[in-house]
């Protein structure tokens, strides 16, 4: 995608600029383009041309009884491309959508009505998901696909909420248990031993240390460390303070003194930006989009991860490479140990996870006092190092 200056929308006016280039406006849950930035004048004019007929309520297709799956998939998809580029979603997870809506397609056709699907209707797809993907995956597009239901309900293109029955209910817990099992019986348990990361630390890269001590010392995951920012981490008080990038939630991180000297090393005198950076100046972790058509139909997209790249040539030339063993085992690695700890809500608040408790919005500033954190990376990093 080209990259320019994006425009302000002068006072009063009703269109706001798109990222990728376009003046646009939300019209009942669906994003409509009028022009691009360069000619907002002709893009005010379209819009107030086309305006009453835009806002009239309901749908296209006409009555909500006889709304195709096709027709439905379509608007939910539209719906979220426009949130990609509002960005609000992650290219990569709408091409997972985009995915989830051709299964349900393909299975059930495209000009099924949805008023007239019934949970047995759901019995095909289910077999063509189990067939198709592992435990995870047929979680994740199960659920995709429930909600384009949920959204065409919530949005009033469908009057009545779909009933799945136990056709198409997700995979239980017990599942996940046994497919865990069969994994670690064939593969062995997804964490590294001490001396296998002591070993690594040893033989990595400057930067690839670095990153290794804050996938032991905080449960630091790929994105986690590719968007890293130097001004996150207070030297002072040897704590990274920032938000999980997955999830939002705050997360708060004691650093230990090995992992605060392999930072300075990397950033020398640098006091501001990402903390790794390419030889080109970039992330180690981005997305790159693929788009086509005059309105950037995003068709495709990919994560660039170097950090999983030199990781796994790391495990390949020291022989610790097995299936499931790559960079993120390390935050499996430090969940386990710091667990032994017993203080779930701490060992949660340096991961970034969700606290679990409809208190935590009314709680100012950390909800764990930090001697407790400490005593969690504390205990990781006597595991590490025998101390």
């Amino acid at each position: 995608m080209e990259t320019r200056q994006k425009p302000e929308a002068p006072p009063g006016c009703p269109l706001f600029p798109h990222p990728q280039g376009y003046w646009a406006k939300t019209i009942n849950y669906k994003t409509y383009y009028f022009g691009k930035w360069e000619d907002l004048d002709g893009a005010l004019e379209k819009y107030y041309r086309e305006r009453s007929e835009l806002q009239k309520p309901g749908t296209p297709q006409g009555p909500a009884q006889d709304v195709t799956l096709a027709f439905l998939g379509n608007e939910w998809l539209e719906y979220h491309h426009a949130r990609v580029r509002e960005e609000k979603l992650k290219a990569r997870t709408f091409v997972e959508y985009r995915t989830g809506v051709k299964l349900l397609l393909d299975s059930l056709g495209r000009g099924k009505v949805v008023s007239a699907i019934t949970p047995v209707d759901f019995n095909p797809l289910r077999k063509t998901i189990d067939e198709t993907y592992g435990y995870h995956g047929r979680v994740k597009f199960m659920k995709i696909i429930r909600m384009i239901f949920a959204w065409g309900f919530n949005n009033r293109h469908i009057t009545v909420p779909v009933i799945f029955g136990d056709y198409f209910s997700l995979p239980s817990k017990k599942e996940l248990r046994r497919s865990r099992r069969e994994h670690q019986e064939e593969n062995g348990m997804r964490m590294f031993t001490a001396k296998e990361i002591l070993a690594q630390l040893d033989a990595a890269s400057e930067k690839m240390k670095a990153m290794i001590l804050l996938g032991i010392n905080c449960g630091y995951g790929n994105t986690d460390c590719g968007t890293l920012k130097i001004e996150e981490i207070n030297f002072g008080k040897r704590i990274i303070n920032r938000s999980r990038a997955k999830t939002e939630m705050d997360r708060v991180s004691p650093l230990w003194s090995e992992t605060i000297k392999a930072i300075r090393a990397i950033i020398k005198d640098r006091s501001e930006g990402l903390v790794f950076l390419t030889r080109c100046n970039q992330s180690w972790v981005r997305e790159q989009v693929e788009v086509e058509g005059d309105e950037d139909q995003i068709v495709g997209a990919k994560s660039t991860d170097a950090i999983s790249d030199m990781y796994g040539k790391l495990l390949k030339k020291m022989g610790q490479k097995r299936p499931g063993l790559n960079f993120y085992a390390l935050r499996h690695t430090f969940r386990t140990i710091a667990d032994e700890v017993g203080d779930d809500r701490a060992v949660r608040l340096i991961m970034g996870h969700d606290l679990g408790h409809v208190e935590q919005s009314y709680i100012e500033g950390s909800p764990v006092a930090m001697d407790r954190l400490r005593k969690v990376t504390g205990r990781v990093h006597r595991w590490l190092y025998k101390r």
